[in-house]
């Protein structure tokens, strides 16, 4: 069995003695290459990873950021007394709501702001069809929430569709409702 062993061993050193130069450096550039090659792919997929876990980050700081303002700005209306805990239950399903029906529309931007009474900032983005059905179901729905300013773009995106970039003020009067 050593004796097979060993006249194989010879065997194979023979061959690569008997082959050119230039093949045994390609056979052993093959060689290299395919020993990293593992390595390679396990980094990539690694630093694939980390891009991904690193825009996520990015995206939930992002909304935490959002979230921390929104509260930061009911803490100081809630100091002023021009936020109760009752409106603000109001304006919470409101924002809900709002949530829930604009699914097929891109919200750019909301904010409440509190003067004399409660305003709502909204920036949309979507088709005629869908804003149409999104303000009147929401209007319907909300009798104390008043359309009070309306201004709309239209936008032609690359595939020659017409979509609206709507900037919409809410007036919020809750004695209505």
């Amino acid at each position: 069995m050593k004796w097979i062993d060993k006249m194989a061993t010879t065997n194979l050193f023979s061959h690569w003695y008997q082959l050119a130069a230039w093949q045994q450096t390609a056979l052993l550039c093959a060689l290299g290459v395919a020993s990293l090659s593992l390595p390679a792919q396990h980094y990539w997929q690694q630093w694939t990873q980390l891009a991904q876990l690193t825009e996520q980050q990015e995206m939930q700081q992002a909304t935490l950021a959002h979230q921390q303002k929104i509260l930061a700005a009911l803490k100081e209306k809630a100091d002023k007394h021009l936020l109760t805990p009752k409106l603000a239950g109001k304006l919470a399903a409101i924002n809900q709501q709002i949530q829930q029906l604009a699914q097929s529309l891109h919200i750019e931007h909301s904010q409440w702001d509190f003067h004399q009474t409660a305003l709502l900032t909204l920036h949309v983005q979507g088709y005629f069809d869908e804003l149409s059905a999104f303000l009147t179901a929401l209007l319907t729905e909300n009798a104390g929430l008043a359309l009070v300013e309306w201004q709309v773009q239209k936008r032609t995106e690359s595939n020659n569709d017409s979509v609206l970039f709507s900037e919409l003020l809410f007036q919020f009067n809750p004695e209505e409702k």
